[in-house]
């Protein structure tokens, strides 16, 4: 029996969240990325300096020299960009790694207080609506 879908292989799929494991010094790292997840690794190994894993490998040869693609590895996967982010958050929380000290939890308090934003607007706006629409439907009768 074969599948409907094509297979898409790790490097390639998108909206993931992964986990970066130096295995001799046990540091630790969980990120998401909407990009392809290859393209990820390679900003975190070889282009972004402002990336804790990048900043984490320059700080010693040895740990620069023992580690490339293969120390990364998908955990998670997303269909919207929200579940993305709850789902990084969860995992932060949860595994507690060492590089992610600056962000425990606090991409998903943001994010919680931009959707409560959010929905409180909502709510005044549709109030609003509701009662716009009421005093016109009263002065045309």
């Amino acid at each position: 029996m074969f599948s409907p879908k094509d297979f898409i292989p790790e490097s390639l799929k998108s909206r993931v969240v992964y986990q970066f494991t130096r295995a001799s010094c046990g540091a630790r790292y969980i990120g998401e990325t909407i990009s392809h997840f290859h393209t990820r690794v390679n900003e975190h190994l070889f282009r972004d300096k402002n990336s804790l894993v990048f900043k984490h490998l320059n700080c010693s040869r040895h740990c620069r020299d023992s580690c490339d693609a293969s120390s990364f590895k998908i955990i998670d996967f997303a269909k919207t960009f929200s579940q993305l982010k709850i789902k990084e958050s969860f995992h932060i929380e949860r595994l507690k790694p060492e590089l992610n000290k600056h962000k425990l939890n606090m991409s998903l308090y943001f994010y919680t207080l931009k959707c409560v934003y959010f929905s409180l607007s909502l709510l005044f706006f549709s109030k609003f609506l509701l009662v716009s629409l009421n005093k016109l439907h009263f002065t045309f009768i």
